[in-house]
């Protein structure tokens, strides 16, 4: 394989695109896949479950949730919980690139339906107004903020995102990565991690008994307090807060978010921003206990727990509380790395189901029965892919170097080809062993500063992207997706 002029690799880019060519699969002739059998969740109106996030390192034991039904417990963040792999793939069949007019009909009588809002046949920028961030910004963005030429391509933007944000040695990690290779990333916060489990029943999640909630609280003073820490430091470098709201109350908990109205998600969103601004008040700490430096208006989006809600009941409630993008769809778009999109006035990153030539071929680490190339470029559904989510720390290395090669293909191919920001989501749980979270690192460590590549916010692509001319938006959408597996002889990974 062999790239163009234009898209050949820079001499830094080598060191690690030869090493990934001579382990990857040899494949020839083949085409992308239509269908998408591991995704997370398909849309907010449509998902699959995901595992909760476990809470502070070493609180391996989720409460379990009075009141809450059938809701899952807590993954351990050791990772020592096996989960029976349902959350995989369920819901989510979408055909390639959204090329196909049936499929296309189809998708959009299905969400009429429903009664919620599809998303646009053809996603036209809105360029919804940019907040004013002088406010809340601390330090200079580290994407160019800039209109760009006539005939200048995008630079590859890199979105690199947890969800939770319940892990002290994580926070560190990652934040030493970044600082290396001037790097930004996004963590959607747990509100309820900033509520002692003591003083638990203070939130009540909607249709929920006060208390009850599908991840830990935390367990005392000492570690809010790190937390805090933890995000002022990362406030203080350029790192995005988000929000990934409180309980973590997916579809399959009994009264779970797919069933939430939007009087619902206006409390949840409520608790959420009284939990990071009354955290002293709630706990009963004193003046003396550390100043969470995170301003409420500078959390502009989130991700749903699960993936899970309903679009038509969520918009009135972001846009009450200054939400201008989420990023939890899945696929709707179809197979590939897409330009996200805006609709009723919101910013939608959607999380990509993409080809991966870690699956493809005989040597495939997928599970039994699962012969399809494709995955949701998110941490929990490689797990759930390659075992069905079991814990066994054999296979460690295995999923490691699946996900770090299919985040290296969506690159190459983006790079390459429409340079849509990547947008990868992951968990700072140490699923199997911590299969996953050296694998983003390590591709942070190859990508981030390379020429034309930033690895930054989801804010901070929203406001490069305000900037530019809407017709050139609308161009970059509708162009073709990256990372289908239709360009394997055109790139090296």
């Amino acid at each position: 394989m062999s790239l163009s002029a234009a898209a050949r690799p820079t001499p830094s880019r080598h060191r690690w695109w030869a090493l990934a060519a001579a382990l990857a699969l040899t494949v020839t002739g083949c085409q992308a896949p239509e269908e998408d059998q591991a995704a997370e969740g398909a849309s907010q109106e449509q998902s699959a479950s995901a595992p909760a996030e476990g809470g502070q390192e070493g609180d391996t034991d989720a409460e379990d949730a009075e009141g809450s039904g059938d809701s899952e417990d807590a993954e351990g963040s050791d990772g020592s919980d096996e989960s029976d792999g349902s959350e995989d793939a369920e819901g989510s069949e979408d055909s390639e690139g959204g090329a196909d007019e049936s499929t296309n009909e189809e998708k959009w009588k299905e969400a009429s339906e429903k009664g919620v809002a599809p998303i646009p046949r053809e996603p036209m920028p809105e360029n919804p107004e940019v907040p004013n961030e002088e406010s809340w910004r601390t330090v200079p963005s580290n994407v160019p903020m800039k209109k760009l030429e006539e005939g200048e391509k995008p630079p590859q933007f890199v979105l690199v995102s947890f969800d939770g944000g319940g892990w002290h040695d994580r926070w560190q990690t990652f934040m030493e990565t970044a600082q290396e290779h001037d790097a930004r990333f996004t963590v959607f916060l747990t509100g309820i991690y900033l509520v002692e489990k003591a003083n638990s029943e203070i939130y009540q999640g909607p249709k929920q008994e006060p208390g009850a909630a599908a991840v830990s609280f935390y367990p005392d003073e000492e570690s809010i307090a790190q937390l805090v820490d933890d995000l002022n430091q990362a406030n203080s470098r350029g790192h995005e807060i988000g929000t990934h709201y409180n309980g973590h109350f997916c579809a399959s908990s009994k009264n779970g978010a797919d069933t939430w109205s939007t009087e619902d998600w206006q409390s949840e969103l409520d608790q959420f921003f009284d939990f990071i601004t009354n955290y002293r008040e709630n706990n009963g700490y004193g003046a003396d206990f550390p100043t969470l430096e995170v301003q409420p208006d500078s959390i502009r989006g989130g991700r749903l727990p699960c993936l899970d809600g309903t679009w038509s009941d969520l918009v009135p409630a972001w846009k009450e509380h200054g939400i201008t993008y989420d990023t939890s769809r899945s696929s709707t778009l179809g197979t590939g790395v897409h330009w996200p999109y805006s609709q009723d006035g919101l910013w939608q990153f959607e999380v990509p189901v993409v080809y991966s030539p870690a699956f493809d071929g005989p040597e495939s680490p997928a599970k039994e029965g699962d012969d399809s190339p494709i995955v949701t470029a998110m941490d929990y559904n490689f797990w759930a892919k390659i075992n069905g989510a079991k814990n066994e720390p054999e296979k460690r290395d295995v999923m490691h170097d699946a996900a770090l090669e299919t985040y290296r293909y969506m690159y190459a191919s983006a790079y390459a080809g429409n340079r849509a920001p990547l947008v990868l989501g992951n968990h700072f749980n140490g699923w199997n062993d911590n299969a996953f979270n050296p694998a983003v690192e390590q591709f942070m460590s190859e990508v981030c500063g390379e020429p034309d590549t930033y690895c930054t916010t989801h804010r901070d692509v929203i406001q490069w992207l305000s900037l530019q001319d809407p017709e050139r938006v609308k161009q970059w959408q509708s162009a073709e997706a990256s990372a289908k597996g239709d360009d394997l002889e055109d790139i090296t990974w």
